[in-house]
């Protein structure tokens, strides 16, 4: 498991070059599932407390061949989890989607799906915070992407959306819904057969808007839109994230902002903007190699080299302090999470 401490650098910059008022309008905190396998008899949860950090996004994977619907008994781990969580002051967000990306395919999965995350809703109440779906703009969580050179995920994914705002409503209208945890990268829209293994966020937000408008659905898809501003490599300068015009780091924020609105705009589902629709970065980070007497206490491989190499302590840190104070400069930002770890068990 990947230890929390360097996480308080980021919380301890919050005191300079911004205001503690813009400050405690964002909730701080992680994307991580270590607190979900400690049982309720682990550091997790008063760790993240003491660093400053108030919530935890804690992914659960719907699997449509379990008879409970849960990947791996999962929920085995989650009255004591969430019992630590309440304990130590951190909420928990559960961030909910399918196990399996083909999953996707059965129109029937979407109410299914549905079904499963509306009792979460009925059976944890105290979890008042969903983020629904995750990176759909990828063949690792939609699988395919493309059909005959078109578009299919974005229509697929929408309609889990769909189904799941509307379950959670009826359960609770009061139930915040995140929606998409959409990837910051991807392939372009190809022109043949392909079947690119990702379709880059600005294009996919339209194919998904083009969904909505053609649907006949009135009411919206989600309450926030939740962001992966991942830079990949790590290498991208913060201060000019991806070149590419279709792709967005931090810096480049607005890019999404302006393609969720130009897919929305005039429609039942609200775009981004003061007062408007909330985001979360959800998955945001810098990943380091461990010093030597750390070492021992890390499990699990890291990301594959070229996709997000490590770097050092220093340059995460000088990172995180450009993303604190971009987010606290950004008033649609409302949270931020520093990026998923996950237990190897």
């Amino acid at each position: 498991m990947k230890r929390l401490a360097v996480l308080a650098a980021l919380l301890a910059l919050l005191g300079a070059g911004a205001s503690a008022a813009r400050a405690d309008n964002i909730v701080w905190g992680v994307n991580d599932d270590a607190g979900k396998y400690e049982n309720g008899n682990g550091p997790f949860w008063t760790t993240l407390r003491s660093v400053g950090m108030t919530s935890d996004s804690m992914t659960l994977r719907w699997d449509e061949k379990s008879v409970t619907g849960f990947d791996s008994g999962e929920d085995a781990f989650l009255p004591a989890a969430l019992d630590a969580a309440t304990a130590a002051g951190v909420t928990v967000t559960f961030d909910v989607y399918p196990r399996h990306s083909s999953a996707l395919a059965s129109a029937a999965n979407a109410g299914r799906f549905a079904a499963w995350v509306a009792n979460l809703a009925k059976t944890y109440p105290q979890v008042r915070e969903y983020v629904v779906m995750n990176e759909c703009n990828t063949s690792l969580f939609v699988n395919p992407q493309y059909v005959a050179g078109l578009n299919v995920s974005a229509a697929r994914c929408g309609l889990f959306l769909a189904k799941t705002y509307d379950a959670l409503k009826a359960v609770d209208p009061k139930i915040f819904v995140w929606g998409l945890g959409l990837s910051p990268r991807g392939n372009p829209v190809p022109t043949d057969k392909s079947s690119p293994r990702a379709t880059n966020p600005v294009d996919w937000l339209r194919f998904l808007g083009a969904w909505y408008r053609g649907s006949g659905r009135t009411k919206p898809l989600m309450d926030g839109v939740d962001l992966h501003p991942y830079p990949i490599p790590q290498s991208i300068p913060f201060e000019t994230g991806y070149p590419g015009r279709t792709s967005y780091s931090v810096v480049n924020l607005p890019r999404a902002y302006q393609a969720f609105d130009s897919a929305f705009a005039g429609t039942g589902q609200p775009t981004v903007g003061p007062g408007r629709l909330p985001v979360s970065l959800n998955e945001v980070g810098i990943q380091t190699t461990p010093p030597p007497d750390l070492a021992g206490q890390y499990t699990g491989a890291e990301n594959g080299a070229g996709v997000e190499a490590t770097g050092s302590e220093a340059y995460q840190a000088d990172w995180y302090t450009k993303l604190v104070d971009y987010a606290l400069c950004d008033a649609d930002v409302t949270r931020v999470a520093t990026a998923r770890n996950r237990t190897v068990r």
